[in-house]
């Protein structure tokens, strides 16, 4: 008899081994099935019950049925001995605080949470190693909680990575000790809540380098839905929209293998604001009626999916003119916001989109009312940032609209207060793309205003913070329209700002395009291999002095007339340039990029785009300058005044074919 028992518990728990394994991998329809299989093979004691219970729950939080797992954690939790099976009780009460906080019940779940801790204080002398993993969860939970519960500049929401961190500390010293599965799949929580913490602080790098130091820690054949959803947010607010779909798109397979409606549904939400955000409204519309037409199974207290596919749905049926199907959305929304009259964010989000509808009329007096609504819209306090940025974005269409059709100076002065409102607001939140974006808004405004130096340095700014951050595809836009504008120059130097219109200005300027894909109502256009054509490169001395040159075409040599002309344009032009912190000036046919490092300048000239021209000038004055022998020959050419020849010089010379080709 005692064999039997001992060969019972020793099969039962190599079967809790391997749901823990189905739950590490993702395997959560698996897991269910797996459960079933054990009830019909074994009759299980209370103990092993609540256990299987357990798992059971777990696996449908992740495949989102909310209300059986909650269900399933009601029940059993009755039926356990605190005293007796203390961590099978916390494991309950850690879930039951994140099935509540995903169902709203927030106060509910926080109550959980705060019980939990009771139970530590008394422990707190003598914690055990699974004690200690109990713990770390427990701060893994505060840490998400402050992060999705509290507005965007909260403290609270701010101090949850100080939640995270601690759990990460308590993690890495139980895996120096024993690095179970447990163990294992809690570090990955923390990683991939220390990587939703930093994409929501607009620090897209630290939050890709935590996500893929969680995908590293999976086995090959695992399936990380929520991995994979993030790291497409990441690349969609980086502009790199066909790694994001491509994350998005493998998030939904994983949803559709684990039979996860919930998962279903936000993955085809995601890929469907992502092709709308591209400009692919067809695309985008397939995806949001797939979301659509399985949000409708949800049940009512999961109707804020709903309510979310709905408005996507209404804003993409606005944006491409069909208002009646847009009219059709609305009223949706406000049977959805009937049923769950207690949520405020559902009253804030139909109040805009009421307002987005009366502003496609082409009735004056409801633009008007449209605008008035967006305006009391924006005096509300804490309002998520995704709306604020949805409202400022449709009061800069009105009054951009209004500008045209009025002329008035009054509209204009109030459409650059909204644009800076907007930018400053961008710059809180950290939103690194929109950002960027607004800087390039801005530059147009000066456009509009013939204020073509401030038009330049914005441009500047708004290329240099793209780099920055690594939003490789807006800073080459950028770039781009540098370029336009320095080709336009002549043009817009012999405006009268009293003789041509605003209208045409707007024109021009090409501020609407802007707005537009602001707004993703225009499809985003690939800017890549963008390359230039080399011609001539120069490094002098602060005085004008040649060290260097290297022509790139027959065209330019250093005793050829052109090149004459260059170096005498050279004086009165330099100084100019590098006192106002220009990058880039034209020449000509020409187009010059121009880089100061220490006591030389660089001037690199080329036909074509610019971006690709200083990358490579930024990637030649970096190497020059941490190769000890080439910089020291351009040290003693400086002091010395001599001209150094590249034939003479073939390290320098092979330097400058390997990065300028």
């Amino acid at each position: 008899m005692i064999k039997q028992t001992i060969t019972q518990d020793k099969i039962f728990n190599m079967k809790i081994a391997q749901l823990e394994n189905y739950l590490s991998k993702g395997f959560y329809s698996e897991g269910l099935e797996y459960i079933n299989a054990i009830r019909s093979e074994m009759v299980c004691n209370n103990l092993e019950t609540i256990l299987l219970n357990y798992f059971k729950s777990v696996f449908l939080f992740k495949i989102g049925e909310l209300h059986e797992s909650l269900e399933l954690i009601e029940i059993n939790i009755k039926n356990i001995s605190r005293n007796n099976e203390e961590l099978i009780y916390l494991d309950y009460l850690i879930m039951k605080a994140k099935i509540l906080f995903e169902l709203r019940e927030l106060t509910k779940s926080w109550e959980a949470i705060v019980y939990c801790e009771r139970i530590f204080d008394e422990k707190s002398s003598y914690l055990t190693k699974n004690l200690e993993l109990r713990r770390a969860k427990i701060l893994n939970f505060k840490g998400w909680y402050f992060l999705q519960k509290f507005g965007e500049d909260s403290e609270e929401k701010k101090t949850s990575i100080t939640f995270f961190n601690l759990a990460s500390q308590i993690l890495d010293e139980l895996r120096e000790k024993e690095n179970s599965i447990g163990i294992k799949r809690e570090y990955r929580t923390s990683l991939h809540y220390k990587a939703t913490y930093y994409y929501l602080r607009g620090d897209l790098d630290t939050s890709l380098k935590y996500i893929l130091e969680k995908v590293d820690k999976y086995e090959p054949d695992s399936r990380d839905r929520e991995g994979k959803v993030l790291m497409g947010s990441i690349y969609l607010a980086k502009g790199d929209m066909s790694s994001a779909i491509e994350n998005f798109k493998q998030g939904l397979k994983i949803a559709e293998n684990n039979k996860n409606l919930v998962g279903i549904i936000r993955c085809n939400n995601s890929i469907g604001n992502a092709y709308h955000q591209n400009g692919e409204p067809l695309k985008a519309e397939k995806y949001l009626i797939n979301a659509l037409n399985d949000s409708k199974k949800l049940k009512v207290s999961q109707e804020f999916l709903f309510f979310g596919v709905v408005d996507s749905l209404l804003i993409l049926s606005l944006e491409i003119g069909h208002i009646k199907q847009a009219d059709i959305y609305f009223k949706e929304l406000q049977n959805i916001e009937s049923r769950n009259n207690k949520l405020e964010i559902f009253k804030l989000i139909k109040q805009i989109d009421k307002a987005l509808i009366l502003k496609t009329s082409l009735r004056s007096r409801s633009r008007v009312e449209a605008e008035d609504i967006l305006k009391s819209v924006l005096e509300k306090k804490k309002i998520p940032w995704e709306l604020t940025e949805r409202v400022l974005l449709h009061l800069c269409d009105l009054l951009l609209t209004e500008l045209r059709i009025t002329q008035d100076i009054e509209v204009e002065n109030e459409l650059e207060t909204i644009v800076n409102t907007l930018k400053n607001a961008a710059k809180n939140q950290s939103s690194i793309r929109l950002f960027a974006e607004t800087l390039l808004l801005e530059a147009k405004m000066a456009l509009i205003d013939l204020n073509l130096k401030k038009a330049r340095i914005l441009l500047i700014e708004a290329q240099k913070y793209a780099q920055t951050h690594k939003i490789e595809q807006i800073a080459q836009k950028i770039s781009m329209e540098h370029d336009e504008l320095l080709k336009e120059w002549d043009l817009w130097e012999s405006f009268d700002i009293n003789q041509i219109s605003i209208d045409e200005r707007m024109r021009l300027a090409k501020i609407r395009d802007q707005l537009n894909s602001m707004m993703w109502k225009s499809k985003n256009k690939s800017v890549n291999s963008l390359n230039e054509v080399p011609i001539f490169l120069l490094i002098s001395q602060e005085t004008g002095l040649p060290l260097m040159s290297k022509s790139f075409t027959n065209d330019w040599n250093i005793s050829d007339g052109i090149f004459g002309s260059f170096l005498s344009a050279f004086n009165t032009f330099s100084k100019n340039i590098f006192d106002e912190g220009l990058d880039r000036a034209k020449f000509g046919n020409y187009m010059i990029v121009i880089k100061k490092i220490q006591s030389i300048h660089i001037f690199y000239v080329y036909k074509g785009h610019s971006y690709s021209a200083q990358k490579k000038i930024d990637k030649f004055a970096e190497q020059i300058q941490i190769n000890d022998e080439i910089w020291n020959k351009f040290e003693k050419a400086q002091k010395y005044n001599f001209f150094l020849k590249l034939d003479n010089e073939p390290s320098l010379s092979r330097l400058i074919s390997k990065i300028i080709k």
